[in-house]
């Protein structure tokens, strides 16, 4: 079952969601991902598996962004992206990963592979280490 959250918060451009996004679906993120990602201002934020999002699932919602991990446990962004571009979805895919030792090589993959969607990796950088 999916979860819907409404946030509120000026940080989503930063994250990649841009201006007049409505909806933004994150699949499978786990909770680290999810508490290191941006509010998203005023935005309709949807949860779901993996195995959850399909053709109905995405003309019901009609997200604008999707987030999901770059790299999961049972799939990777390269997955998400056919399945979504086997649904009918155009916009806007973004893998969140740490950092990456060539950002450009990774990135130019995914443009490679996922042609017909706005795609790009956000870097979630870990929490500064505090000095105790």
């Amino acid at each position: 079952m999916p979860t819907r959250h409404r946030g509120r918060s000026d940080a989503g451009m930063s994250a990649g969601a841009g201006p007049g996004v409505d909806s933004v679906l994150l699949i499978d993120l786990p909770v680290e991902m999810t508490a290191a990602l941006p509010d998203l201002a005023e935005t309709t934020t949807l949860s779901a598996q993996f195995d959850e999002v399909d053709i109905d699932y995405i003309a019901r919602h009609d997200p604008q962004v999707v987030f999901a991990p770059l790299v999961g446990p049972r799939f990777d962004i390269l997955d998400v992206g056919a399945k979504l571009l086997r649904c009918g979805f155009t916009g806007q895919l973004r893998a969140l990963s740490g950092p990456l030792p060539n950002l450009g090589a990774v990135r130019s993959e995914l443009r490679h592979h996922c042609v017909g969607l706005d795609v790009d990796i956000v870097v979630l950088t870990p929490p500064a280490a505090t000095g105790h």
